[in-house]
């Protein structure tokens, strides 16, 4: 089997991450869907989902993080995207 495929040489670390990962991605996704389109229902759910994804004991089986600081380095993460984004407005 060719081992360049795992990043940590772990099969099963490197499928939790990407996991994680992905929840990560969509839930960036859907903030900035409803920051342009605030009644967009379908980020809405993806927000939602993500949230209990985030809450629920399969990530707590995944991954160490805490949700809540992983929730809040997002919410920075994408703040900080709106203001680049914001420069080009000028």
């Amino acid at each position: 089997m060719n081992d360049d495929y795992y990043i940590t040489g772990e099969p099963w670390r490197d499928l939790a991450s990407a996991i994680v990962v992905r929840a990560a991605r969509d839930y960036l996704l859907s903030l900035k869907k409803l920051e342009k389109d605030p009644d967009d229902e379908a980020a809405k759910r993806r927000k939602e989902d993500c949230i209990d994804f985030l809450f629920s004991d399969w990530f707590g089986c995944l991954t160490d993080l805490d949700p809540k600081l992983l929730l809040a380095k997002l919410h920075e993460h994408f703040e900080e995207s709106l203001e680049v984004d914001d420069i080009g407005d000028e």
